[in-house]
């Protein structure tokens, strides 16, 4: 009121903030949106920069639906981000790219997603050490998610790993890293050990939105671990969460409790199912539908029920290659190759596994999708061949 826009823009980043972490987010976003009206009134220059960025990132986790918000705060993001860069202000472009990244990885543009957070990784080059380190980590766990360029994936975070040692420091994008890099070898119980350690450092920030992420990355592992009645309490906090939040974020939760029960054998569950899945299709979340349908699918092979596996891996399938998800695609492959053999097909599912092989590298496969190689190639009556020269995947009839 009394015309001072640099104090009154710094007063809305303070507030915005705040509001996100008691969970007002129309008050959050109200205060960003007031913010950048402010901007208008300081000359062009560093500060400014600054501000901008912040309000931005606030209004990113502010928004209620993003949708049709969506390329407006993309172009905003970049353009702060490249006049950061060109004033020299490297972390403030680094934040601009990273929350551009998750723009896009809310949209389910996972190349976006991964271009960005590349681009942000480059930009933490001349950035401060700490800065540095959350972005390799961060670019890290974003391209092992999206499962591109898995073998710069793990080394970024190999290196963010060295860079933190040298700080003695611990965060949380790093533990997140970790989990995510340590799942893709197949170690399950370190997976849960440091992505509970995130969640612990999560919440001593107050960062919902993450903490929302890390209890779906906890059900998750928890599913694989075959923990189950763990899986069902984390989505009950996701759910508690999501709540308050108002976001629109993927009704994932509902899928894994269920799936959850599901495998616990409890009751018919599959109009639940149904449910669940529908809700999935209709948020388009295809990444999360094709790994909720590869579990269907793997437990109706194993009832003996080849159709409806089929069936439920016939769509993973679809939604997986729509993504890019190598993991899902090659489970989704894995189990018709291994339903068709049961049902009698040999000749088809010794085909559909040798595509599969033609197209596979082996070496950056994670570790749940090469199980489900081998384990359809042995029903089937093939070996994997790993020859140390060669990427691909080869398979070959055994005696």
């Amino acid at each position: 009121m009394a015309g001072d826009d640099e104090l009154a823009a710094l007063a809305c980043i303070t507030a915005g903030e705040r509001s996100l972490q008691i969970f007002a987010r129309e008050e959050a976003h109200r205060l960003a949106e007031r913010g950048l009206t402010h901007l208008d009134g300081l000359s062009d220059g560093e500060q400014k920069v600054r501000f901008q960025i912040k309000l931005l990132v606030i209004k990113v986790h502010a928004a209620h639906r993003h949708g049709d918000e969506v390329p407006e705060l993309v172009n905003h993001l970049r353009e702060a981000a490249d006049t950061a860069m060109t004033l020299g202000l490297h972390n403030e472009a680094v934040s601009a790219l990273y929350a551009q990244s998750w723009l896009h990885y809310l949209s389910h543009d996972t190349r976006g997603a991964s271009q960005t957070s590349l681009k942000a990784e480059e930009a933490s080059r001349k950035a401060d050490q700490i800065t540095r380190c959350h972005q390799i980590a961060n670019t890290g766990f974003c391209l092992l998610d999206v499962e591109q360029q898995i073998s710069r994936a793990l080394e970024m975070i190999d290196e963010a790993e060295t860079i933190a040692k040298t700080l003695d420091v611990d965060f949380v994008e790093l533990e997140c890293a970790r989990a995510n890099a340590v799942r893709w070898k197949g170690d399950l119980d370190r997976a849960h050990v440091h992505m509970s350690r995130a969640l612990e450092l999560v919440r001593l920030r107050e960062e919902h939105w993450r903490e929302v992420e890390c209890l779906i990355w906890l059900a998750t592992i928890n599913l694989e671990r075959q923990q189950l009645p763990s899986v069902e309490q984390y989505c009950d906090e996701i759910d508690e969460i999501v709540g308050r939040l108002d976001h629109a974020l993927s009704p994932v939760s509902a899928a894994f409790r269920v799936l959850a029960q599901f495998s616990a054998r409890r009751k018919d569950l599959s109009q639940v199912l149904d449910q669940a899945l529908t809700s999935l299709r209709d948020f388009d979340d295809k990444a999360h539908l094709a790994y909720v349908l590869n579990f269907v699918a793997h437990d109706a092979l194993a009832l003996g029920q080849y159709g409806r596996a089929c069936t439920a891996a016939t769509e993973a399938l679809t939604a997986a290659r729509a993504m890019l998800r190598t993991t899902e695609i090659v489970v989704a492959t894995s189990i018709l190759a291994r339903a068709e053999c049961a049902d009698g097909d040999r000749a088809a599912a010794t085909a559909r596994i040798q595509a599969l092989a033609s197209e596979c590298d082996f070496e950056t496969l994670s570790a749940r999708a090469r199980a489900n190689l081998e384990r359809a190639a042995h029903e089937i009556g093939f070996v994997v061949e790993r020859p140390a020269t060669r990427q691909a995947v080869h398979v070959q009839q055994s005696s």
